[in-house]
């Protein structure tokens, strides 16, 4: 039982960092797609501080049928899912418990 807690709780991780690295490659392209339609000093900085919101709101303006934000939030969500189900499995599992 033991063992089979372990792969539940390997495989929810890996869901949660595969999920989550995706919606950061959405949001990647939601970057690329909204700079593409900036004038040069608007443009939000492809590394350091920009706020997420403003970002989503701008794509939201620019591109009203665009599904990449929505993939990107539900990839997220599947995202924390996983996390909270590979501590969920921890913990019903007792796999902090050597035995």
């Amino acid at each position: 039982m033991i063992l089979l807690g372990w792969f539940i709780f390997v495989s929810l991780l890996i869901g949660y960092f595969t999920f989550i690295v995706w919606a950061v490659v959405l949001d990647m392209d939601i970057l690329t797609q909204v700079n593409s339609l900036l004038p040069q000093g608007k443009q939000f900085p492809l590394i350091g501080r920009f706020r997420s919101w403003e970002l989503w709101r701008q794509y939201r303006l620019l591109f009203p049928q665009g599904k990449l934000l929505i993939r990107s939030r539900w990839l997220l969500a599947a995202g924390f899912a996983c996390l909270f189900g590979a501590i969920a499995a921890f913990s019903w599992f007792h796999l902090s418990v050597r035995g």
